[in-house]
Parts: structure tokens; C-alpha cells; sequence
């Protein structure tokens, strides 16, 4: 049976503090997400540090997996609460349930029990994704592209300076583990901002409704929703789920040119050490996807976002395809900075359209499956990695990764352009 979806009708006056929120949420975004990238990118050389030994991809595959694979199956449960006490406690909920687990994480001393830990961290995950159904569910629906927009450059701009921080402080701490010391810092600083100024909409709460099975049933009654969901999968996948991937990628490739950035040894970036290569290939992605989103966010207020998704996926997938040519930490970090100019616009994108397709009374359920898709999608990409790297290397990974989104690309241009 399909599903109506029915017409959102939110104004200015019913969202007085939207502005106000929109800014404190991308602080808080970007202090969040300065300390998961200033730790999450060096996990192979935490492991290494550890004693583990075999292929640095399988390993970080597993930790990266169980991480994301617990953050999606609990994800809808935040999801459920939210609709009911509101959206700010899941925000504050996040903030300070990783900032206690981040901060056991550098006593760990073994390899499983700093893998037990960094996997539980998962229960709590998902600031990001709060914050932005947070702005979602309290922004007029005019000015939604808007707000997640903003949002979404604050975690952004968190995902371009914390592989930097993180580059120049891991080869000056005693242990690489230690940078977890300066996430829990920055999920502390990031969750008293909540706390003290985002003023949440007064809405009618829904009754704590906890049958997820019900909410899968009723959602996917929606067929564009269920479209938008495996876009959501896939962009978790080859987004921030490559995150692990480019690292171990960048150390494959540091060591082959001889711990230079040129194909010679010796070459020109060997003073950057393996630590600096790493960040730096991880944050020209986010460097790109932030200069680039203010650009998306006024698209997406002007042009139909079906319309500005089909470019997105497409225009990622011609630019993560050069990854399989890739040589040199340098030209592994240039082909990530073009992929990033239209990878970053997928998630305000599909956050606006699934919004705008999900029934009133369950919006802030709808966005939290997405975000949980794209969270396993997250954890999808190392695993799939860790199968793939040892048996075919790893360009194969970024060959399928690139076929994937042109795949997208076309289906849901002609999926999401039919009238419902």
C-alpha cells in the first residue's frame, strides 16, 4: 500500500530560534568532528603500535565494522526517543557518551581490549547525525537546505583541521592512542554549547514509540524513501567510510615510493612523514567539500534537489575512478580534494528529500534511519576493504566504489524523477 507523503508546513513563526541554532550546532559540529578525525584517521598506526600484525586494512576493517555495525543498529532507537523527549538530549546524549569512552581509550594497552573499547564507543555515536536532525526538525522548511548546509560545513571544517591536528601531534605524543585524550576535550567543549544555547522548537512529542518494525514497514511503503535509503548506504560507504581505506592507501603508497611524495625515493615529501601524508590525504577531501557546500546550500534553495543529487553521485563517481591510477601519496591526496567538490553535498541533500517525503509525526525517525544507513555504510567500506585489498589490492576497491556512484547516478535520476 503506498503512502501519502504529506505537505510539511513550518514557518518562521513556529521556528523562532532557527538561526541562532544553526550557528551554535555548526561549533559544535566542528569541535565534535575535530576530535573523531584527529584520532579515527591513524587507527593503522594505532594498531601497529599495538603489536598487530597481517594487513593493516583487515584490521582497521574490523574496528571501523563493529563500530558503525553497533552505531546503526541503534541509531533508530535515538531516533524513536527523539520524536519523544525532543532532539537536543540525543545531541547532549552523544556528546558525553563518547567523551567518557574516548577518554579510556589511551590506557588500553592490548590490541582487544583497545578494540572492545573503540567499538563501544559506537553505542554512542552520532553527534553529527542528531545535529542535523535537530536542525531539520526546528529550521522553517524553506530554509532546511539552508540550515543542514551550515551544519554540515561545521563538521566538514572539523573533518579538515583534526587530520591535521592530528598529522602534527601523533608523532609528538608518547602513544598515538593519547590523541583520544584531545577528542573527549573537544566532545566535552562541543556538548556544553548544546547545553547552554540551542533552544529546541516547542512541538507536540510523539508517544515513546519503540516498534521499529513498524517504522521499517511504514517507511518503506514510501518508494522514493526506500530509494533514498540505499543512497544514503552508498554514500556512507564511499564518503567517511573511506576515510580508514585512504589511510591504509597512503601508507601502502608512502612505503612504495620510497617514503617520498614523488615516484623517486627521497622525494620532496618525505619530510611529512608517513603521519603527515596520512592527514593530509584524509582532509583534501573535507578541505574541498567545505568550500564547495556554501555553493550546494544555495542550489538546493533555487533547484529541485532530485535534480542537484543525480550530479552529485555522478560527478563523485568520474572523480574517485583516477584513484586506481593513483602512484604517490601526492596524487592519492589531489584525486580525494576533486572527489570531495561534489561527494560533500550528498548528505544535506538527501536529508532535505527525505524530509520532505516522510510522514509529519515520524520525521525525526525517518532522518535517524538514514543517518543509521549511513552509518553501516561506514563501517561497510573498511570491511569491504579488508576483503578486497589482501586478494586484489585496493585500486579494485576504488574501481568499484567509482562503477557504484555512476551506477546511482543513473538509477536515481530516473527513479527520483518520475512523479510519485
Amino acid at each position: 500500500m503506498a503512502v501519502e507523503t504529506q505537505p510539511l508546513s513550518s514557518g518562521p513563526s513556529q521556528h523562532p530560534h532557527w538561526r541562532r541554532n544553526s550557528r551554535v550546532l555548526f561549533v559544535s559540529s566542528l569541535l565534535v568532528t575535530i576530535g573523531y578525525t584527529v584520532s579515527f584517521p591513524f587507527l593503522p598506526l594505532m594498531f601497529r603500535e599495538l603489536g598487530v600484525r597481517g594487513p593493516l586494512e583487515t584490521w582497521v576493517g574490523f574496528a571501523a565494522g563493529g563500530f558503525f555495525t553497533l552505531s546503526f543498529l541503534l541509531t533508530p532507537v535515538w531516533g524513536s526517543l527523539a520524536d519523544h523527549y525532543g532532539n537536543k538530549p540525543m545531541v547532549l546524549r552523544s556528546s558525553l557518551g563518547m567523551a567518557a569512552l574516548t577518554a579510556l581509550l589511551p590506557f588500553a594497552g592490548t590490541w582487544p581490549v583497545f578494540l572492545g573499547l573503540f567499538i563501544a564507543v559506537g553505542a554512542v555515536n552520532g553527534f553529527v547525525a542528531s545535529s542535523m536532525t535537530l536542525a531539520s526538525t526546528n529550521t522553517p522548511h524553506s530554509k532546511v537546505g539552508k540550515a543542514l548546509s551550515i551544519v554540515q560545513l561545521g563538521a566538514l571544517l572539523g573533518n579538515t583541521i583534526g587530520p591535521l591536528l592530528g598529522g602534527w601531534l601523533a608523532p609528538r605524543l608518547p602513544e598515538y592512542r593519547q590523541l583520544f585524550w584531545v577528542a573527549c576535550g573537544m566532545d566535552l567543549a562541543g556538548g556544553a554549547l548544546v547545553w547552554r544555547l540551542i533552544r529546541e522548537s516547542a512541538a507536540p512529542r510523539q508517544p515513546l514509540h519503540l516498534n521499529l518494525a513498524r517504522d521499517i514497514a511504514r517507511l518503506a511503503a514510501i518508494p522514493r524513501l526506500r530509494m533514498l535509503y540505499a543512497l544514503f548506504l552508498l554514500q556512507g560507504v564511499v564518503y567517511f567510510g573511506s576515510n580508514p581505506v585512504i589511510s591504509v592507501f597512503v601508507i601502502h603508497l608512502f612505503s612504495g615510493a620510497g617514503g617520498g611524495s614523488g615516484a623517486t625515493p627521497g622525494g620532496w615529501g618525505a619530510s611529512l612523514g608517513v603521519e603527515g601524508w596520512v592527514g593530509l590525504a584524509t582532509l583534501s577531501m573535507t578541505v574541498t567539500s567545505a568550500l564547495a557546500l556554501p555553493v550546494w546550500g544555495h542550489l538546493l534553495g533555487r533547484f529541485n534537489p532530485s535534480a542537484l543529487l543525480v550530479v552529485s553521485l555522478g560527478g563523485s563517481g568520474l572523480a574517485i575512478l583516477p584513484m586506481v591510477l593513483a602512484a604517490t601519496p601526492a596524487q592519492a591526496t589531489l584525486i580525494r580534494g576533486v572527489f570531495g567538490l561534489s561527494a560533500g553535498a550528498a548528505v544535506p541533500i538527501l536529508l532535505t528529500l527525505i524530509r520532505s517525503h516522510s510522514p509529519p509525526d515520524m520525521s525525526a525517525r525517518a532522518i535517524s534511519y538514514g543517518s543509521a544507513l549511513s552509518m553501516l555504510g561506514v563501517g561497510a567500506g573498511p570491511m569491504l576493504a579488508g576483503l578486497i585489498g589482501p586478494l586484489w589490492g585496493l585500486p579494485v576497491y576504488w574501481a568499484l566504489t567509482g562503477a557504484a556512484l555512476l551506477a546511482a547516478a543513473g538509477l536515481s535520476g530516473a527513479a527520483l524523477g518520475r512523479k510519485p
